[in-house]
């Protein structure tokens, strides 16, 4: 059983910001019409336009700014600022990637998620050629040596789009990503990179429930002990609670439960140690079915804390919906952790919120859910 929720909050001055902060995520560098290349063939690199906080690692990466050189290339205008970087697949094993430094390390078992916009970049007259072309985000042990693949898009479309990478490292910790062109046939070699977002952790995966799902006969009486283990030591808060959001025990033993009703309980575990992505939770859930005489309901299990938003990007408004879990709050925050808006929802699992007189300007911000029973959950929308 896999736990794959974090508590997030919007960040004041005194709280930590549960991210990862990519420097210079737009990509914006010198403004210049210059870019790497030289011929097809050899692929000489005979200029590039450096971007601030990126490494370029190998082949062919150009530096693209509205308005000069990309007059005839599509996409002409890049998705956010000024500039846009492309990179090539060239003959061989050439093939245009960069690099970056983050503040802290992608560890090892845990996931994190973030955005990107893409392009498939070429020529008008070429746009019908496209067949396949993806881009892979690498795990590095420097600016470029790549020793993990951490995800891989599907095929990149014309025009500007928004990609969600879900990053797991597998094989160590990495303070480097790196991004490389994947697939591609011969004719769709450009692809266009633009406004990285920061990195979010959602997902612990430290403590797992030792009963696992389970479901009996209302008649049989039946009672189960809760119980759970951890593969980490620094933690300082461990709890169960049960789908009303009580806590029912401390530590890692939940007692014994006999419940009369299809239900679920929640173990839950902050780690004691913080790095500067804030600190980690961790969740794991226990079904429980329980047959009454008539039919085995099936319990509400952690997708309960599951919080979609649609649409996204929004314009208007949007729609916050929620699993089994009532909601009490919904905050709208700005990139940087600071409340605009709070509304309160009366306990429902589903409110729409009017974006007019909240949100001015185009851009990501974060709705931040608290739930009935004290959890929050926060996740990112564009607006546009």
């Amino acid at each position: 059983m896999k736990a794959w929720i974090v508590v997030i909050i919007c960040a004041f001055a005194f709280n930590v910001k549960a991210q990862i902060i990519v420097a210079n995520k737009d990509l914006e560098g010198v403004s210049c019409c210059q870019h790497g290349g030289g011929t097809m063939d050899s692929m000489e690199i005979v200029s590039y336009c450096a971007i601030p906080y990126f490494s370029l690692c190998e082949g062919y990466v150009g530096v693209y700014t509205y308005g000069s050189f990309n007059q005839d290339v599509y996409p002409k205008d890049p998705y956010e600022g000024d500039t846009y970087i492309s990179l090539r697949l060239g003959p061989g094993s050439w093939a245009g990637s960069i690099s970056t430094k983050l503040p802290c390390y992608l560890h090892s078992g845990k996931k994190y998620t973030m955005t990107l916009w893409a392009a498939f970049a070429m020529t008008p007259i070429l746009l019908d050629t496209i067949q396949m072309q993806t881009l892979v985000i690498w795990g590095n042990s420097d600016s470029c040596f790549r020793i993990e693949k951490l995800w891989e898009s599907g095929q990149i479309d014309t025009g500007w789009h928004q990609y969600t990478a879900i990053l797991t490292p597998k094989l160590q910790d990495y303070e480097y990503i790196h991004f490389r062109i994947g697939l591609s046939d011969v004719e769709s070699r450009f692809l266009s990179l633009d406004a990285l977002s920061d990195i979010y952790p959602f997902n612990a995966n430290d403590v797992t429930a030792t009963i696992q799902d389970t479901a009996f006969a209302k008649a049989n009486s039946t009672c189960i002990e809760l119980s759970a283990t951890a593969n980490i030591t620094t933690y300082d808060t461990v709890y169960w609670q049960d789908a009303a959001g009580n806590k029912i025990a401390d530590g890692f033993n939940g007692g014994t439960v006999c419940p009369d009703s299809s239900t679920y309980y929640v173990i839950a575990m902050r780690d004691s140690v913080q790095d500067c992505a804030g600190i980690w939770w961790s969740y794991d859930t226990v079904k429980v079915a329980v047959n009454t005489g008539t039919a085995v309901a099936t319990p509400a299990g952690s997708e309960a804390y599951g919080v979609n938003i649609f649409p996204n990007p929004a314009t208007n408004s949007i729609n916050i919906k929620s699993g089994a879990n009532l909601m009490q709050q919904v905050s709208i925050c700005d990139i940087n952790g600071k409340v605009l808006f709070i509304q309160l929802t009366s306990q429902k699992t589903q409110t729409q919120i009017i974006l007019e007189g909240i949100v001015q300007t185009q851009g990501v911000y974060i709705a931040e859910v608290t739930f009935t029973n004290g959890l929050k959950q926060r996740i990112k929308f564009l607006k546009q």
